[in-house]
């Protein structure tokens, strides 16, 4: 084993900027090798003193990684990881893997032929309330045959600022917001039911007119027990207040409702509530957890 490892950057953007870059630099035993990015401007790879590269498979043959993060957009991340696989690279993959099901599944195989290691990055597998949550449950005190709602306004559209409202529709140009962040909701609605899924069905509609698609999604997961879970997001409504700094529609929630209790979980604020027999109790949880960068500084 050896004493410090180079942890190389593919993507190198915002969520590379504020959370991996730095948790490669202050972990004792990483240290950031190189980056790489399409766009020459962003990489932070001059910023920190290391190799910068534009081109991806020039990087990989570059004999600088030890291991990859991958935090591009799913249209091009599972080609990459693909080739750093064959590589024979250990990958961190930020989520969603890819932006189809059969680009996916190349992936897969390509990974377990090349036998590396490939971890996703999911948004809540850490997050303190969702597990408190997920105890609650597990010893009984909401009851049974839960319905739950994760809704999620994050992403508004402030009139006086146009470059933000660029920067959104950049993402949307690119895929599904749904398929950007619907699989970090679905994942920690999984972490929480013990129950199987047993169906899904979805709808979308585009509220406003020069949207390049939907901006409005909701899911409706039905499982093996009863209970039922629905997953919101809406992107670009008009801004009604800020989410440590950033301007959103309203507040994201979790909630769960069950036949003994119900528990509440604002993650603009941090609070977290629960009702139950034994009464009400509000628990304000760290600020860290509530912000999208710090709660993926925590992924590992």
């Amino acid at each position: 084993m050896k004493d410090t490892y180079s942890i190389d950057v593919v993507g190198c953007g915002a969520v590379a900027s504020y959370c991996y870059v730095p948790i490669i630099e202050k972990h004792p035993r990483t240290v950031l090798g190189a980056c790489c990015d399409v766009d020459e401007g962003k990489s932070v790879g001059s910023e920190c003193g290391v190799p910068s590269f534009t081109d991806h498979t020039e990087f990989l043959a570059s004999g600088l990684v030890d291991a990859l993060v991958i935090a591009t957009p799913p249209d091009s991340s599972w080609r990459i990881a693909i080739d750093a696989a064959n590589c024979g690279i250990p990958i961190f993959l930020e989520s969603p893997i890819a932006s189809s099901p059969h680009d996916a599944c190349r992936l897969v195989e390509a990974v377990e032929a090349a036998g590396v290691t490939c971890m996703v990055g999911l948004l809540y597998r850490d997050n303190l309330a969702i597990q408190q949550i997920t105890e609650w449950i597990a010893e009984g005190r909401l009851g049974a045959s839960l319905a739950s709602r994760m809704a999620s306004f994050e992403q508004a559209h402030v009139a006086d600022d146009p470059e933000h409202n660029e920067r959104v529709m950049a993402y949307m140009r690119k895929g599904s917001l749904m398929l950007f962040m619907g699989g970090h909701y679905a994942d920690a609605l999984a972490m929480t039911y013990a129950s199987t899924p047993v169906s899904v069905k979805g709808w979308a509609t585009k509220t406003r007119p020069n949207l390049p698609q939907a901006n409005h999604w909701i899911g409706i997961v039905r499982f093996e027990d009863g209970g039922m879970a629905t997953i919101e997001m809406g992107w670009m409504y008009p801004s009604n207040e800020l989410d440590n700094g950033s301007p959103i529609t309203q507040p994201s929630v979790l909630e769960f409702l069950g036949d003994k209790g119900v528990a509440r979980y604002n993650f603009t604020n941090g609070r977290l509530r629960t009702s139950d027999e034994s009464g009400t109790k509000i628990i304000q949880m760290p600020r860290a957890q509530n912000s999208t960068p710090a709660t993926l500084g925590q992924v590992r």
